[in-house]
């Protein structure tokens, strides 16, 4: 492996991690702040942080893993041809995280649900 080989494969990593690292801390501020402060608004963007973390640990492991699948048995017009299709597949999904993004900030950002109390007790 050359130099600039290593430094790309350590950029990339960095880049990796930086990127879970801050979908992490997005994950927590919804389940620490969001929950406690508009819990009906907290659950889409749970799920929203949830699925960029999930995309992001299968994608960095498919990636690679379809890669060298593909290499091995195929020449590198497949390779490239995996590659593209995993790049196309990717940025569908990634524009539904932004979809859900959009809706669970729309959430968060309508008032807050009345919470019904009842008036009687509920005993006796």
């Amino acid at each position: 492996m050359t130099s600039s080989q290593s430094l790309l494969a350590l950029a990339t990593g960095i880049s990796w991690l930086v990127s879970m690292a801050g979908h992490v801390g997005l994950l927590v501020v919804a389940l620490v702040l969001v929950r406690r402060h508009r819990p009906d608004a907290a659950g889409p963007l749970v799920g929203w942080a949830v699925a960029e973390l999930v995309l992001g640990v299968v994608g960095a492991a498919l990636g690679p893993l379809t890669t060298a699948l593909v290499a091995r048995s195929s020449g590198i017009e497949a390779v490239v041809t995996a590659q593209a299709v995993q790049t196309l597949v990717r940025t569908v999904l990634g524009a539904g995280l932004v979809a859900w993004l959009a809706y669970a900030l729309v959430v968060l950002a309508q008032p807050p649900k009345p919470v019904d109390v009842p008036r009687e007790p509920p005993y006796r």
